[in-house]
C-alpha cells in the first residue's frame, strides 16, 4: 500500500510534469489569430523553478509581464541569461493556464 502524505506538493509535481509535456507538444497559435510583436526587447531568461524544464523571457522594459517562448533553443535555456529577442505575441489559448504570454520566437540572441 502507498500513502501519500504530502497531497499538494503531489499535485504540483503533476501539474509541472503536465504543462512541460505540454509545452513542449504544443502547435504554436499561427499568425492569422492576430498578435502583437516584440521586436528587439532586452530581456532575462527566468527557469520557473530548479526542477522544471520551463523558461519564460522576463522583458526589461516591463518585469511584470513574462514571455513563454515555443522552442526556446537549448543554448539559451539558462537561467539569469540576458538576451535580445523579437518575436510574435500569441493569444492564450482559452481555458489555458500557462507559465507566461505565448511567444513565438522570430529572433534571439545573447546581449
Amino acid at each position: 500500500m502507498i500513502v501519500v502524505r504530502n497531497i499538494p506538493s503531489l499535485v504540483c509535481a503533476t501539474l509541472l510534469v503536465g504543462m512541460a509535456i505540454w509545452m513542449g507538444c504544443a502547435q504554436p497559435v499561427t499568425a492569422a489569430s492576430g498578435g502583437e510583436n516584440a521586436l528587439g526587447e532586452r530581456g532575462m531568461i527566468y527557469r520557473l523553478s530548479p526542477e522544471s524544464d520551463i523558461f519564460t523571457i522576463i522583458p526589461a522594459s516591463d518585469p511584470h509581464v513574462r514571455y513563454c517562448p515555443y522552442q526556446l533553443p537549448a543554448g539559451f535555456r539558462v537561467d539569469s541569461m540576458w538576451v535580445i529577442f523579437s518575436g510574435e505575441i500569441l493569444p492564450v489559448p482559452e481555458n489555458v493556464r500557462l507559465a507566461g504570454t505565448p511567444l513565438l520566437l522570430t529572433m534571439i540572441q545573447r546581449e
